[in-house]
């Protein structure tokens, strides 16, 4: 067996006796589809009997049933996106030659949303990248790491041909990525990212989850998006979720003063510091 199937394996333990007599008071939530697969596996290897069906969803499916928006396919959002990339910007490329723009385009307002960048300051910072080349020293520290966050290939460094084509119509991408969300709002439906943003800005306006019967259990994640963080916050103050990381902590960096280390791995230093692992459950083996 290998280390995902034992992790899996040692939750499923974990909640096959206080599941008995209960199977609708937890939700399960995954990165993928295919770990929600791999943990009823482990549940089915408990009970030579026919066992309860918990609810077992992915974290897409989570943000989207919480969601107004319906998420349309991708074919169709590049479809839209084409047509009001072309009328913004006169670029009348056919949409097989738009295609690889696009996909690299929609990636990208994905990445806005479920970070919850403020789009028209990132495109700004990138219009003055542009216009100065590779001379970055009007740029504040923030506007650097929002650029370098923005673009993981970047780093400040000089761009690729590609890229710098890509910029060479960044004015119009602010137009191109308000009125592509209106229009999709308009038709009721929208990207992920989309609903990610909408669900996490309704947490922050107060419009809370309906289902407080409801606990969740998240379950093998890695780095969290800024929409992700919002909506793990907003349950555990709730009391409503437990969290499960797919690392042992001690991979972690700790400090002198015994306390784990915010250098390298941060991300994981600050996964098991603010949603810590259930008290009574332990990482298997070291991963």
């Amino acid at each position: 067996m290998n280390t995902r199937q034992t992790f899996l394996q040692s939750i499923a333990n974990y909640y096959y006796q206080k599941l008995k007599t209960d199977s609708t008071s937890i939700c399960f939530v995954f990165p993928s589809r295919r770990a929600g697969i791999f943990f009823i596996d482990c549940l089915k290897q408990l009970s030579d009997q026919p066992i309860f069906a918990p609810k077992i969803i992915t974290i897409n499916d989570l943000f989207a049933r919480r969601s107004q928006l319906i998420i349309a396919d991708n074919i169709t959002l590049l479809f839209r996106l084409h047509q009001i990339y072309s009328r913004i910007t006169g670029d009348n490329r056919s949409f097989d030659e738009f295609l690889p723009w696009g996909e690299m385009i929609l990636s990208d307002f994905e990445d806005i949303d479920k970070y919850m960048v403020d789009a028209p300051q990132l495109f700004r910072n990138l219009i003055d990248y542009k216009q100065l080349d590779d001379d970055y020293s009007h740029l504040s520290e923030a506007q650097r790491k929002a650029i370098a966050s923005f673009w993981g290939t970047l780093h400040l460094q000089k761009l690729s041909e590609h890229q710098q084509s890509f910029i060479n119509t960044w004015e119009k991408l602010n137009e191109v990525y308000t009125t592509f969300r209106s229009e999709l709002k308009a038709h009721n439906i929208a990207y992920s990212g989309m609903t990610y943003r909408e669900v996490a800005e309704e947490i922050q306006n107060q419009k809370l989850f309906d289902d407080h019967d409801i606990k969740y259990a998240f379950i093998g994640f890695n780095a969290l998006t800024t929409t992700e963080h919002i909506l793990f916050k907003y349950l555990q103050k709730q009391n409503r979720a437990q969290f499960f990381w797919d690392y042992s902590e001690q991979i972690l960096p700790v400090g002198r003063n015994g306390l784990i280390n915010r250098g390298a791995g941060m991300f994981l230093s600050e996964n098991v510091l603010q949603y810590p692992k259930p008290k009574d459950w332990e990482m298997p083996l070291d991963v």
